[in-house]
């Protein structure tokens, strides 16, 4: 393992689960060590794509940073302005997330979770096409009613409703 001020530069795999097993502080790794983890495990996924700009060999497409936009870009869909504060952008809108209870915040980040999976499918399309399918049939219900009204009903009906939306 070569080192540099003390610090792991290039590290193989079996040396950095050694590191990972004697470590006591709480984010041990320097970014030359998560990225050759990164790179191991892009490797061992067939994903390594090298990226042939600046002809640097090293370099490759997906990189840790690619975590970041990943989550920014598909956490977003659930809310920007949580995604925003996840990442610690502090922007105006993010900034009312700072006074909340850790529980409130772990129950939205689960809520906007399956927004972030990647070999699984982000929401079971049966559940979802069967809520759909049940609110067609409400709204089918109703249509129904309101067709079966005749005149009279009808203008009784929007009476009520105007007198009740004046009070």
């Amino acid at each position: 393992m070569k080192e540099n001020n003390g610090y792991n530069i290039y590290a193989t795999e079996e040396q950095i689960k050694e590191i990972i097993k004697n470590e006591t502080r709480a984010y041990p790794y320097t970014t030359r060590t998560m990225n050759r983890a990164w790179n191991i495990m892009l490797q061992k996924s067939h994903m390594d794509k090298k990226d042939k700009n600046g002809g640097i060999p090293e370099k490759h497409e997906r990189n840790v940073h690619s975590l970041r936009k990943y989550f920014r870009q598909n956490y977003g869909k659930y809310s920007d302005n949580l995604a925003e504060y996840f990442m610690n952008h502090r922007t105006e809108l993010s900034r009312i997330y700072d006074d909340k209870p850790d529980e409130w915040l772990d129950e939205q980040y689960m809520n906007g979770a399956h927004f972030l999976t990647i070999y699984e499918t982000p929401m079971e399309p049966s559940t979802r096409i069967k809520e759909l399918e049940e609110q067609v049939r409400n709204l089918e219900e109703k249509v129904t009613w309101f067709d079966k009204l005749d005149k009279k009903e009808m203008a009784h009906l929007i009476k009520h409703l105007v007198e009740k939306n004046e009070k």
